[in-house]
């Protein structure tokens, strides 16, 4: 018996024939993209999937394969950097990170507005120098 051939759909492809590894090919903004999926359904699906989000505006991530870094990666190496040149207010800086780091240490850093820093800061009863001293942490 034959094999069974199956129709050929737009924006997926087998890169290498028989691989049984699929992309994905769209465009956006004019760019042309290029995703490597895994299985045909799974490619298929992701084509609609993207298509969609075109024709409707999403932005993708620059970087799709990157998944970002934590706040927490960054507040910890800024700490190092505070002590490997001798600050004096390493103390400060520390106390301060520390609780920044209860609210935003899981979020991917590139996620994080300016308008939630300012939405935070507003959450807490500081005088208008501490809110500063806070800001200064997060632009560390």
């Amino acid at each position: 018996m034959p094999r069974r051939t199956t129709k050929k759909e737009r924006g997926v492809f087998e890169k290498d024939p028989g691989s049984e590894i699929w992309w994905i090919r769209y465009t956006i903004d004019g760019r042309e993209r290029r995703e490597k999926v895994g299985r045909k359904k799974d490619a298929s699906d992701l084509y609609k999937i993207r298509n969609a989000d075109a024709l409707r505006g999403v932005k993708l991530p620059s970087n799709m394969k990157s998944r970002g870094v934590k706040f927490e990666a960054l507040g910890k190496h800024a700490l190092e950097w505070y002590i490997e040149h001798g600050r004096k207010d390493i103390k400060n800086f520390r106390i301060r990170m520390n609780i920044i780091l209860k609210d935003f240490g899981e979020r991917v850093a590139d996620e994080i507005k300016p308008s939630e820093i300012d939405a935070w800061l507003k959450e807490h009863d500081w005088s208008p120098a501490t809110k500063n001293r806070y800001k200064n942490v997060f632009g560390t």
